[in-house]
């Protein structure tokens, strides 16, 4: 059988391929054999993203694990993850992961020697801007028997529901009473009836989506009216 010799590492572009081995020994006998090459499809990794609530140091932890089946995308093998694109500072701890807003990599082993190209895992934390969220009070302050309303101030993103747990009570008892209040759409306006100096204090607000990412007030904000 004659034909061009291979050596070295060769790229070849067809699924299967057949080629041919000679083996000749020390006394000029030889044999040829028939190898073929099959190329079969590897495993591709799919983008994901991932959302966690801002642990007050402007980062979150993340379980990366709950994104493996949208890497795999109906593929059987091993997800692992990476720092870098390179894929050489694997992240150890998948499950419990803490970070800021970033991109980390994401690639697929089949198990039988095949690894996917890395793909983008991109990390989203979400913050809740204390400056946006607030209670005001009109009027600020009355004589006797007064009508004040209590305006929960929230952003208009991300819309929805937004909780607001409030104490309050008179100035005299302290903020006796705990309730939680809704608002949404900016300002949400509640109407209390008070007959002497009343305390209010916004314990916590927790936002709307079903992270429900909460910012709690420590010590509370306090409002006297």
């Amino acid at each position: 059988i004659r034909g061009d010799l291979v050596t070295g590492v060769q790229t070849c572009a067809l699924p299967i391929l057949t080629i041919f081995v000679r083996i000749e020994n020390a006394a000029c006998c030889a044999s040829v054999a028939e190898l073929e090459l099959i190329v079969e499809d590897g495993v591709t990794a799919n983008p994901a993203s991932l959302e966690a609530c801002d642990d007050g140091s402007g980062q979150a932890t993340f379980d990366l694990t709950t994104v493996e089946s949208t890497i795999l995308f109906g593929q059987s093998g091993t997800v692992l993850f990476y720092e870098d694109m390179a894929a050489t500072i694997d992240i150890s701890n998948p499950g419990s992961y803490t970070s800021g807003t970033g991109t980390i990599y994401a690639v697929i082993d089949d198990g039988s020697g095949c690894v996917s190209a890395p793909v983008e895992v991109d990390l989203s934390v979400i913050s809740i801007n204390p400056g946006d969220v607030f209670l005001s009070f009109d009027p600020t302050s009355g004589c006797g028997n007064t009508v004040v309303t209590m305006t929960l101030n929230t952003p208009s993103d991300p819309p929805g529901d937004w909780i607001f747990n409030v104490s309050f009570g008179p100035v005299s008892a302290g903020p006796v009473s705990t309730g939680d209040f809704i608002g949404s759409d900016g300002d949400t306006p509640f109407t209390i009836g008070v007959n002497e100096d009343y305390v209010f204090v916004l314990n916590s607000v927790t936002a709307p989506g079903a992270l429900a990412c909460e910012i709690i007030f420590s010590p509370g904000i306090e409002y006297i009216i």
